[in-house]
Protein backbone atom coordinates (compact mmCIF):
# COMPACT_ATOMS: atom_id res chain seq x y z
CA UNK A 1 0.00 0.00 0.00
CA UNK A 2 1.33 3.10 -1.10
CA UNK A 3 0.28 7.03 0.57
CA UNK A 4 1.35 10.25 -0.69
CA UNK A 5 4.46 8.34 -1.67
CA UNK A 6 5.21 5.82 0.23
CA UNK A 7 6.63 7.57 3.33
CA UNK A 8 3.58 6.81 5.25
CA UNK A 9 2.92 3.08 4.40
CA UNK A 10 6.60 2.38 4.97
CA UNK A 11 6.25 4.40 8.85
CA UNK A 12 3.35 2.13 9.26
CA UNK A 13 4.89 -1.33 8.46
CA UNK A 14 8.08 -0.46 10.33
CA UNK A 15 5.63 0.21 13.17
CA UNK A 16 3.52 -2.79 12.85
CA UNK A 17 6.12 -5.40 12.31
CA UNK A 18 8.02 -3.02 15.83
CA UNK A 19 4.56 -4.11 17.88
CA UNK A 20 4.50 -7.87 16.39
CA UNK A 21 8.52 -8.19 17.92
CA UNK A 22 7.15 -6.09 20.99
CA UNK A 23 4.41 -8.97 21.57
CA UNK A 24 6.72 -11.82 21.00
CA UNK A 25 9.18 -10.71 23.70
CA UNK A 26 6.49 -9.89 26.01
CA UNK A 27 4.80 -13.23 25.72
CA UNK A 28 8.46 -14.99 26.33
CA UNK A 29 9.22 -13.14 28.73
CA UNK A 30 6.08 -12.98 31.05
CA UNK A 31 7.34 -14.84 34.19
CA UNK A 32 10.52 -12.33 34.24
CA UNK A 33 9.54 -10.04 37.23
CA UNK A 34 11.93 -7.63 35.51
CA UNK A 35 9.76 -7.41 32.26
CA UNK A 36 8.50 -3.72 32.00
CA UNK A 37 8.69 -0.62 29.80
CA UNK A 38 12.47 -0.46 30.38
CA UNK A 39 13.16 -3.81 29.75
CA UNK A 40 10.94 -3.74 26.58
CA UNK A 41 12.29 -0.05 25.41
CA UNK A 42 16.30 -1.85 25.80
CA UNK A 43 15.80 -4.92 23.97
CA UNK A 44 14.38 -3.46 21.02
CA UNK A 45 16.95 -0.37 20.97
CA UNK A 46 13.79 2.18 21.78
CA UNK A 47 13.23 4.96 23.61
CA UNK A 48 10.99 4.42 26.97
CA UNK A 49 8.37 7.11 25.63
CA UNK A 50 8.10 4.97 22.72
CA UNK A 51 7.82 1.65 24.51
CA UNK A 52 4.55 1.52 26.28
CA UNK A 53 2.79 4.18 23.97
CA UNK A 54 3.40 1.12 21.01
CA UNK A 55 1.69 -1.59 22.99
CA UNK A 56 -0.77 0.04 24.13
CA UNK A 57 -1.85 1.72 20.58
CA UNK A 58 -1.55 -2.13 19.46
CA UNK A 59 -4.01 -3.34 22.19
CA UNK A 60 -1.55 -6.05 23.73
CA UNK A 61 -4.76 -6.00 26.22
CA UNK A 62 -4.34 -9.91 27.20
CA UNK A 63 -1.23 -9.33 28.64
CA UNK A 64 -1.29 -8.39 32.74
CA UNK A 65 -0.66 -4.58 33.19
CA UNK A 66 1.70 -5.81 35.80
CA UNK A 67 4.00 -7.20 33.08
CA UNK A 68 3.84 -4.07 30.50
Amino acid sequence: MTVSGGAPAAHETRRQVLLVRVRAFIEATLPDPGLGPAAIAAYHHISVRLSPGGVQQGSVSDVPPDHV
